[in-house]
Order: structure tokens, then C-alpha cells, then sequence
């Protein structure tokens, strides 16, 4: 039945009845967005044209279908005919966050429609990096991240893809509240995608059991794998893809020879998708033609995203700094622009007694064994304080591991001081921000 559909031969597999749609629906766009990514990586002058017809019908849609830049556009004295390469979007205004939260429904294209809007994704970011902002994520962009994992996996040439109806990815998580599901991806041969919480009973032999190619979550939930790993739990992805805030080099060295898996961390924003993904060579290669990334003089990073005109995003603040660079050929065979000295989205690093800065999210394990319902742990230029919200005081005895920890970790021994809070240190849904360091 799918066999005469455009594309078949990428996602060669039988599919149930009620996932057809999907198939007819997005699966040419997903084979146009996998072969424009590897083209771009490649190199092939031709994608330069193909990204600035993306960005002139998202202008377009911008000017022509919402309420929400036309004054700005007026205002700067641009239109959208006016951006005929991408140095030309240098004229145009930013959408900072809380335009983004005031303007959101004007943001919406006139013509969208209530099919559109229910294959989409009505979201609301974390609020991790200050007030949540809403957004809307067509079904194009949704699928756009299966594409995206294609891209790396051929990319880092693993072979063949997920067996038809195996488990094809499994995402790891650790915040608190989390929703537990699974569904099968008919754009991914039909696999399952499976989010597992690392609080679930016997969480590391279940994924042993699910035997997982793809995993992805963020540094704090692969910390866990890591630990995992190192007690024996044979888990053996071929690609480990890690988000949302920057992936440690030691964890990632970890991973890769605990696993044997290709590690990539890669830079999203929940608005927009990927923007960016590291290589073997330690460099951020922008994801052109899907989006075009700049920096204001003060180094802010913009984005326009190039692959939802039902809410266009053009210049988009992210409020993280970066240089974006043209990098030419990379090492390791990429072409195209990078971010440079990118300081967004770090975690927290405390600092050592030899003033160097070390990652405390390597002390996940023992924090997240301990009887509380939530934690942070703060450095000050006297001690490490532990905030934690829970049922009752915490035994000296439940602290016995991680004070010697502590004091590895720190290359010296710390003061560890504990509070107990009366209320959640952090707001249900949101990304805990558990480490924090007020040393100089």
C-alpha cells in the first residue's frame, strides 16, 4: 500500500492502517528536509538558493498572513521583498521573548487551519531561562526532528537503520512530574519511541530490554546511563544525541566507551526545533537551510526559523550569546557557518580548589538516590549548600557519600550545609535548574 508513495524508499515498511496519513502527509516533505540537510553539509552551492526562497516564504507569511509585523516591518522601513540574501535580514527588527508571549495569537497565519493547528503543538517553554513563553510547532516541524536524527545517523555512517517495529528511540528523563508514554513513528519504519523517567522500577533493565538505536535527553538523564553502564547494565545505542543545556566532554568520552555509540550534543529551542549540532571536531554546524542564525553586535544569537510559516519567527532573540562564523570546511567534512564561543545554555560549573571549573552534574547519582522530592545544590565561596524539599529532615547518615564525593569532585574538602525548604523548589513541568555556583 505505501509502495507507489513518493519516497517509499526511504521508509520502507508495512504500516498500520491509521498511520497512512502521516506517511502520505509528511514523508516527501521529510525526504526533501534529509537530502537539503546533507546537501548544505556538503557543501552544494545550490543550498544557498534554496534557503533564501525558505526565508522569502517566511517573510512572506510574516507580512503578508499575521497581525504581529507589520508595525515592527514598517516601523524598520522594511518589507518582505527586501530580503533578497540573508545578509539583508540584518535590516530587519528582533522578536524578543515577551513579544513573542504578547504577540503569540497575532503570530498565528490567517490561514491556518484546525486541522493544522491539531497536528500541530500548542507549547509553552520551560521557563528555566525566564518566563515561559507560549508557541506554536506545525506538523512539519514536529516531524522535522526525525529527519534531524536521520541526518546525524547517516551522517556518522551507523548503517542500517531501526529494524521495522523495534524500539527506535528511547528518551531518558529525570524531571519531576514527567509524562510517561510511548508511540510508534510510521516516518521512522514504523519504530517505537518510548520516553522511560529514571524513577521507574528497574528503569536501567528495561533498557536493557528495550535495546534502544537512538536515545536522546538531556546531560543530567545520560549522567544516569553513564552510571548505568558502569554497573554492568548493557545498554548499546548506535547514536546517543544529547540536548538542552551543554553536554560535558568527560560525560560524552564516558558514553562513547561505555556504549560504543556515536555522542552528539546538539542546540535547540523548544520554539523552533534544532539549530545546531556538534561534531567529532568540537565545532556547532548550523542546520541550513532549516534555519539562519545570527549575532547582534552585542553577540546575541537570532534565529529565523525556515520551517513553520503558520507561526513565522524571524530573528528570534534566543538570549544565549554566540559568534556566528563562516567556518568553510570543517575537519570533519561539513561546510557551512558555526557558533563560535557559545555561551548559551551551560550548566552551572562549580569551581575546584585549583580555580578550575568541573561539572557537579557527575554527582547525579548519589543526589537523586536520596529520600527527597526535590534538590539543588548551591556552591558559595564558604560551602555547598543542599536545598531540598521532602517529608522529613535528612539523616547525617544519608549524606555519607556525597561528602566525600564533594570533596573530589572539588580537588580539596567543602563545608556541606543543608536547608530544608516547606515548598517545591521548582514549578511542575519546568527544567530544574539543580546546580548553581555563586563562587567567584
Amino acid at each position: 500500500m505505501t509502495e507507489d508513495l513518493p519516497g517509499a524508499e526511504l521508509y520502507e515498511c508495512p504500516v498500520r492502517k491509521r498511520y497512512v496519513w502521516q506517511l502520505v502527509r509528511y514523508r516527501p516533505a521529510m525526504k526533501q528536509w534529509i537530502a537539503a540537510l546533507h546537501a548544505a553539509a556538503n557543501g552544494d552551492p545550490a543550498t544557498e538558493g534554496d534557503l533564501v526562497a525558505r526565508l522569502g516564504s517566511v517573510l512572506r507569511a510574516a507580512e503578508k498572513g499575521t497581525c504581529a509585523y507589520a508595525t515592527s516591518f514598517a516601523a524598520a522601513g522594511v518589507q518582505w521583498g527586501d530580503a533578497g540574501t540573508r545578509a539583508d535580514l540584518a535590516a530587519f527588527p528582533r522578536l524578543t521573548r515577551p513579544e513573542l508571549q504578547t504577540r503569540y495569537y497575532d503570530l498565528f497565519h490567517a490561514r491556518i487551519r484546525e486541522r493544522d493547528v491539531n497536528e500541530g503543538w500548542l507549547g509553552r517553554t520551560s521557563g528555566s531561562t525566564g518566563e515561559p513563553v507560549r508557541f506554536f510547532m506545525d506538523g512539519e516541524s514536529i516531524h522535522f526532528f526525525i529527519a534531524f536524527l536521520r541526518f546525524l545517523w547517516e551522517r556518522h555512517a551507523l548503517g542500517p537503520m531501526p529494524r521495522a517495529f523495534s524500539t527506535g528511540i528511547v528518551l531518558l528523563c529525570t524531571l519531576p512530574r514527567s509524562s510517561i508514554y510511548r508511540v510508534r513513528l510510521p516516518l521512522l519504519r514504523g519504530t517505537l519511541f518510548r520516553k522511560l523517567h529514571w524513577s521507574e522500577p528497574d528503569a536501567a533493565g528495561e533498557m536493557e530490554r528495550l535495546a534502544p538505536a537512538i536515545v536522546t535527553g538531556d546531560p543530567d538523564s545520560l549522567a544516569r546511563l553513564a552510571y548505568a553502564a558502569e554497573r554492568g547494565a548493557k545498554i548499546r545505542p548506535k547514536l546517543i544525541a544529547s540536548s538542552a543545556f551543554a553536554l560535558p566532554p568527560d560525560l560524552a568520552e564516558r558514553l562513547r566507551a561505555l556504549t560504543g555509540a556515536a555522542v552528539v550534543d546538539y542546540y535547540s529551542l523548544a520554539e523552533t526545533g534544532p539549530v545546531a549540532w556538534r561534531c567529532r571536531e568540537d565545532r556547532l554546524h548550523v542546520l541550513e537551510p532549516a534555519v539562519i542564525a545570527e549575532n547582534t553586535p552585542d553577540g546575541e544569537l537570532v534565529v529565523t526559523n525556515l520551517r513553520n510559516t503558520f507561526f513565522p519567527l524571524i530573528r528570534y532573540a534566543t538570549g544565549d550569546l554566540a559568534i556566528v562564523e563562516e567556518a568553510g570546511r570543517c575537519a570533519c567534512g561539513t561546510h557551512g557557518r558555526v557558533l563560535a564561543r557559545f555561551e548559551g545554555r551551560l550548566s552551572a560549573r562549580f569551581v575546584a580548589a585549583d580555580g578550575r571549573r568541573v561539572d557537579p552534574s557527575q554527582l547525579h547519582p548519589i543526589l537523586s538516590a536520596l529520600p527527597v522530592r526535590q534538590y539543588q545544590l548551591v556552591q558559595t565561596a564558604a560551602e555547598v549548600r543542599l536545598r531540598y524539599f521532602a517529608d522529613a529532615p535528612l539523616e547525617t547518615a544519608a549524606l555519607e557519600h556525597l561528602v566525600p564525593a564533594l570533596a573530589r569532585l572539588l580537588r580539596a574538602p567543602v563545608p556541606l550545609a543543608t536547608e530544608r525548604v516547606n515548598a517545591p523548589l521548582f514549578r511542575p513541568g519546568e527544567k530544574p535548574i539543580v546546580y548553581r555556583t555563586d563562587a567567584a
